[in-house]
């Protein structure tokens, strides 16, 4: 009797032995398994956010380079039109301005980046440009009043940027060597308008630094 006793004592120690270490490992492998799919899944969201970042990088400065190729080329055009209006000479026109049928839109992506007072100055550069190529449009070629007119409106647009020192910039030399970069980091132009267009440059230059 005792024998018996004792073989069924080991027997359900053997058997709940054999229990515990057996939901002891799966404990650890649910575990393990648990805290590898964790890890993976971190690493997924990890890069994920890192590639949307880059995305939204790569956006910011493509509409970075719209907004700021469309202001340079108005400049140099504002300039180089209003040159051709008062020398009189045949086959100098008013030049049209072109700009990104996107601009709105750049702008509105790079609400991270500019305040609302610094997007006021660059909605209002755009109003004056879609202004100029209006009454362009319309221009009649053999009626003085139109050329003094569109002339006026690039002298707006200049003025905007520079103020009184509109005459000086209008008289630069920009078929040599003049670059945005002077037009835009020089003592001339508006503080306003000079910290939106840096910012700009800033932001398409570290994109393409990196």
């Amino acid at each position: 009797m005792p024998k018996i006793f004792f073989r069924e004592i080991i027997s359900a120690t053997a058997i709940i032995g054999g229990t515990l270490i057996g939901a002891i490992c799966s404990y650890l492998i649910a575990k393990s398994t648990t805290n590898k799919s964790t890890k993976v899944q971190n690493e997924i969201f990890n890069e994920s956010r890192k590639l949307e970042a880059n995305i939204r990088k790569k956006n910011t400065c493509q509409y970075a380079n719209i907004l700021q190729l469309d202001i340079c080329t108005a400049i140099f055009q504002s300039i180089r039109s209003i040159r051709n209006i008062q020398s009189n000479e045949v086959n100098k026109y008013p030049i049209y301005i072109p700009v990104n049928t996107q601009y709105s839109k750049a702008i509105a992506f790079l609400t991270d980046d500019f305040n609302l007072k610094e997007m006021s100055y660059l909605y209002q550069l755009y109003g004056i440009i879609e202004k100029i190529n209006h009454d362009i449009k319309k221009l009649d070629y053999k009626n003085c009043r139109d050329y003094d007119s569109v002339r006026i409106d690039y002298e707006i647009f200049l003025e905007k940027l520079y103020g009184e020192n509109m005459e000086i910039i209008s008289k630069l030399d920009i078929d040599n060597g003049i670059t945005y970069e002077d037009l835009i980091g020089n003592n001339f132009i508006k503080d306003g308008y000079k910290i939106v267009l840096e910012k700009l440059n800033k932001i398409c230059n570290s994109f393409e630094n990196k």
